[in-house]
């Protein structure tokens, strides 16, 4: 009997051990600080802070889908989804007995209430959902969307957060607000077993000049620093630096129609005349991304092209002799609050005239700019968009809606077909396909794409995997030491 005791309470002691060691994380502690403007609303469905947005979305609440660092998509909220056949109708399924942080069911009604924010706000983060949801129905666990833009573009766009009411930030993500102060928000971890910082001190600040500075100060241990912020951070020599690809995009924009550059060749000719490499190191010191197509770097789709209308001097000249134009005069349009398209242009204009153009730099307004875009007043400009996470270029290459006067019924078609393929493979093939047909009629020249710097005080450990549309991407295996 003595035996069997001291056996029951050996056997009960591995147990509780086990037990412990299963939600023990050796690393969970610590608290770090991070920046935010003062809030408009702590809503991310309905603040115009995409800064703002992007922290509460990552913190505090969970998404349908993530959308990764290379595009593609994984379950979050929603398990699994399909497709109608003609694509129009796209149903999720979400996983079962998920909560909030007050221990309250998240249901598709919630998702519904949420999407329908996201499209009623034109100005937040997540309003790219309005292009392709034309309304949406809530059945316990099932989300039903019926789309006005069929296929599997949608679902890029379901990375937007799921709240539980306008009235407080409450969702089911790794924190939750422990705090009322109107100077910041105090977020405390939901469970130790999903993250490894204990608390998060969000702390506002009214200027976006007083970003940088609260980072020097070690106010706040995170800073998202582009080309023109760099120099502030000069004396800040304790920090990691991790680099990222932005959504946004630079190219030069043709006039398709003009009498100068209508002809494919003067295009082509004009393409091979511009030095990337030489443009990125000299004009913005390789913090920009050289690119030969609108799709992302670093994606699921940049493998896919190689060809690219590369720097060659004698291949320019070829095109350019056996092109029907004869006068290169003609002026590069930029808008003159842009310093970045400014330099882009006067770069590009001194190449060209080297080669015997002449060509200048017209400088206007961004309203004017636009203005002259649009009344198709221009030979050439500097374009800058943002490329959604969709990849759905139909917006800027589109017969139907572009502003390059580019018509092409082909690449209508296989600007369709990338949208509404459910074939992944196949959407592969259709990239293929849309960067073959832009070397071949050049309506465009992709020159680069925006990084940025995720700069993190050095008592933060791990591995940083920050996004365009979230900074904190991979918190969860961030450490404090």
């Amino acid at each position: 009997m003595k035996n069997f005791i001291i056996l029951l309470l050996c056997v009960c002691f591995l147990l509780s051990g086990c037990s412990g060691q299963k939600s023990e994380n050796p690393n969970f502690g610590g608290e770090i600080s991070l920046f935010a403007y003062s809030p408009d609303t702590l809503n991310p469905l309905k603040t115009e802070y995409q800064t703002n947005a992007s922290l509460l979305t990552s913190l505090i609440y969970e998404t349908l889908i993530t959308v990764n660092q290379d595009l593609s998509v994984s379950p979050c909220l929603a398990e699994s989804w399909s497709f109608s056949e003609d694509m129009s109708v796209c149903t999720l399924k979400l996983k079962d007995n998920i909560v909030f942080s007050d221990r309250t069911p998240l249901t598709a009604e919630h998702a519904k209430l949420s999407l329908q924010e996201a499209i009623l706000n034109e100005n937040n983060l997540y309003n790219d959902v309005s292009q392709y949801v034309e309304s949406c129905t809530a059945d316990g666990n099932t989300l039903t969307l019926n789309l006005k833009k069929a296929g599997i573009g949608v679902l890029s766009c379901l990375d937007f957060p799921v709240i539980k009411s306008n009235d407080q930030p409450l969702g089911s993500g790794l924190y939750k607000n422990s705090s009322n102060d109107k100077s910041s928000l105090t977020l405390t971890a939901v469970s130790n077993d999903k993250t490894n910082i204990e608390k998060i001190t969000v702390r506002f600040y009214p200027k976006e000049e007083m970003k940088a500075n609260s980072f020097i100060s070690a106010e706040t241990d995170v800073f998202n620093a582009d080309i023109t912020t760099l120099s502030k951070l000069t004396s800040k020599t304790n920090v990691t630096a991790t680099s990222f690809v932005t959504d946004t995009f630079l190219y030069l924009g043709f006039n398709n129609n003009s009498t100068i550059l209508a002809d494919y060749k003067a295009r082509c000719g004009i393409a091979h005349l511009i030095d990337k490499d030489k443009l990125l190191e000299e004009v913005f010191v390789n913090y920009y991304v050289k690119t030969n197509s609108p799709f992302k770097p670093n994606s699921i789709y940049s493998n896919l092209y190689n060809d690219d209308l590369n720097y060659d001097k004698e291949l320019a000249k070829k095109y350019l002799d056996e092109s029907e134009t004869e006068d290169y005069t003609f002026n590069i349009l930029v808008n003159s609050e842009s310093e970045t398209k400014k330099k882009i242009a006067q770069h590009i204009a001194k190449s060209l005239n080297e080669s015997n153009m002449n060509v200048s730099v017209t400088e206007l307004p961004f309203d004017d700019y636009v203005k002259a875009i649009n009344e198709e007043n221009y030979t050439m400009y500097v374009g800058e968009v943002n490329i959604p996470e969709s990849q759905d270029l139909s917006f800027m290459l589109k017969s139907s809606g572009n502003n390059l006067l580019y018509n092409s019924a082909y690449m209508d078609s296989l600007l369709d077909g990338f949208t509404n393929t459910p074939d992944s493979k196949q959407k592969m093939v259709y990239v293929q396909e849309i960067q073959k047909q832009l070397i071949k009629d050049v309506p465009i020249i992709s020159l680069c794409y925006k990084t940025n710097i995720l700069m993190t005080s050095n008592k933060i450990q791990g591995e940083f995997s920050p996004k365009a549309t979230d900074l904190y991407h991979g918190i969860n295996s961030w450490i404090v030491k």
